[in-house]
């Protein structure tokens, strides 16, 4: 199942292959969980229509054949929908119990001292029934089931489904007038995308990276990735930032100008280590104490670095690759055999094709725009 990202973001509804069914008196919570970093947010829930210690109410059965997923728009990643479920039938019965009789006697109560401007009889009133024991009963009562409710841990497994969100190279949008056309386009856009991620070795898509190191002793932790943003980064498990709670976080890092490498956040001049320490053993007839101490990421440390990485925009080049091929596509193009044919006898049919038939998109053109994004190194240490 695939979910394209494009503008305007709030038209992504999510059409479920198989209809989740809350059976009456469940509350549920559906998660989306990215595949990438295994990080979670709700897409949807139903609590309790109110939280008045007073009304508790009876919830109906339903059924969701869709999700609005708008909030998973920035990043093209996979992701697992999680559906979770909270059975309250153990209070249903609450709207009729001598609990939530004491509990409304309180407010009537706060009500009309309210009303009288002080009158001492009716605050007398008021304390006796907040020491009474059946009201502390009620209130511990009540404030355990909102607490029992409002965690996840209570949430029953439903079930799981599977979706993708891509950026796609080309608004199909924006290329039709009819709702026949605007498919048709997106159609086709999808499968020429997928001839050309297939030639390329990259793909055009922003995305989140999890880099498991280890630290070198050094200022720089290196990273082989085309990262644009620091999320996270943990050390030994420890969790030192991030970049949506900034005022948790114990440290800052950065992405280095050259991108090759992240290190920590100064603002004062600070002479970095491009190599790891000498760490001299001490000795007993030693008078001095020596610090060769690595100041970054010591060595053999482990870190976890969460990245955005990738392309913030599609390139130009690849738009119009990806319209060509389109084109091609559409107009019944993609004549393989009319392009590569190396020799060709009448005589029995005999057709010899040169060996790079199926080593391109079909198209000539495209293939030379797409020669920049091909690696001429197909094995390490191998020219």
């Amino acid at each position: 199942m695939q979910i394209l990202r494009v503008p305007p973001y709030d038209s992504m509804v999510l059409k479920l292959e198989e209809p989740i069914e809350i059976l009456q008196d469940y509350l549920y919570r559906i998660y989306a969980v990215d595949m990438a970093d295994s990080s979670e947010i709700i897409l949807t829930s139903r609590e309790l229509e109110s939280t008045s210690p007073y009304t508790f109410a009876t919830l109906p059965a339903v059924t969701i054949s869709e999700i609005n997923v708008s909030d998973l728009s920035k990043y093209d990643t996979s992701y697992k929908l999680i559906t979770k479920t909270l059975s309250i039938k153990y209070f249903v019965n609450w709207n009729t119990s001598e609990m939530r009789n004491t509990l409304l006697s309180w407010k009537q109560a706060v009500d009309a001292y309210k009303q009288s401007n002080g009158d001492p009889v009716l605050l007398s009133e008021l304390e006796d029934i907040e020491n009474s024991d059946e009201y502390i009963e009620a209130k511990e009562y009540w404030e355990f089931a909102l607490e029992w409710i409002n965690t996840d841990s209570n949430y029953m497994f439903l079930n799981e489904q599977y979706f993708d969100v891509v950026r796609p190279y080309i608004n199909s949008n924006n290329k039709g007038n009819t709702a026949s056309e605007i498919a048709a386009y997106a159609s086709n856009e999808e499968l020429a995308r997928a001839i050309i991620d297939s030639v390329c070795d990259v793909e055009f898509y922003y995305k989140k990276k999890v880099i498991q190191t280890t630290g070198q002793g050094l200022d720089y932790l290196p990273i082989w990735v085309d990262a644009k943003k620091v999320l996270k980064v943990y050390e030994n498990n420890v969790l030192l930032y991030d970049a949506d709670d900034l005022e948790n976080s114990v440290s800052a890092f950065e992405i280095i100008p050259d991108g090759s490498a992240i290190t920590m956040t100064f603002n004062d001049a600070i002479n970095r280590d491009e190599s790891a320490r000498i760490l001299l053993p001490s000795s007993p007839t030693d008078i001095t104490e020596l610090d060769y101490s690595a100041r970054g990421f010591p060595k053999t440390w482990d870190y976890t670095v969460v990245l955005e990485v990738g392309y913030n925009k599609v390139p130009a080049d690849i738009v119009r690759a990806t319209e060509l091929l389109i084109h091609d596509i559409d107009c019944g193009k993609l004549d393989y055999y009319k392009r590569y044919i190396g020799a060709y006898n009448t005589d029995q049919f005999r057709i010899q094709f040169d060996k790079t038939v199926f080593d391109g998109t079909g198209n000539l053109i495209v293939d030379k725009i797409l020669d920049k994004y091909r690696k001429p190194i197909e094995f390490v240490g191998v020219l």
